[in-house]
């Protein structure tokens, strides 16, 4: 069975009655814990962005090691983590693109947003114009001549030969909602939308 890491990303109903609004499978409550805490491990080593300056695995075992012995990562977690995963990624096109907006001060992580949209619009089946807060966190964005990047890291476990488009499937209205707020939180345009998969290694854009 594949695994999906916990997206981070909650519906509440405004109004009383919650059970009859049926939302999409990614931002239920139900991911297997192996896959939603080994996300959140890849996400607590990624949210500093002095990673970005690191390129060869001596330098990202002294920065595993250091978060390590200041008590940010437990063992178990340092254990988990795939570190050759992260170096294809520390030295991805995506990463540095990332990296040159962090030293124009032009990239962000762990972005917390709520919005309100009517239930309607979270499923059409719904005929109620109720409203509903969506809340999540944006893993990383970032500017690039005037437009936004929206990035997402997956660490699912995906089928090599189908990945890309699972990930897709399943989580393109997630970042549709991403996209949503971001728009409304920074008034600018969002010109892409990628999924990192460490699984995969490489950048899909949705």
């Amino acid at each position: 069975q594949l695994e999906e890491e916990d997206s981070g990303f909650r519906l509440k109903l405004s109004g009383q009655r919650s059970d009859d609004l049926r939302v999409p499978n990614f931002i239920s409550n139900e991911e297997p814990v192996k896959g939603a805490q080994l996300g959140s491990t890849y996400h607590k080593i990624l949210d500093n962005k002095s990673i970005l300056n690191l390129s060869s695995k001596e330098d990202l075992n002294k920065y595993l090691t250091s978060l390590y012995n200041s008590g940010s990562l437990t063992l178990e977690e340092l254990e988990s983590i795939d570190k050759d995963r992260l170096l294809i990624f520390l030295n991805s096109d995506l990463a540095k693109r990332m990296s040159r907006a962090s030293k124009e001060n032009c990239l962000y992580t762990e972005a917390q947003f709520i919005i309100g949209l009517k239930a309607n619009e979270i499923n059409n089946q719904l005929k109620s114009d109720e409203l509903v807060l969506v809340q999540g966190v944006i893993d990383v964005y970032f500017e690039e001549d005037g437009e936004l990047v929206l990035v997402d890291y997956k660490t699912d476990k995906v089928d090599k030969r189908y990945g890309e488009e699972t990930l897709r499937k399943r989580y393109s209205i997630q970042l549709d909602y991403y996209e949503r707020a971001l728009r409304q939180l920074t008034n600018k345009n969002v010109k892409e939308r990628i999924i990192y998969s460490f699984e995969l290694n490489k950048a899909i854009e949705i």
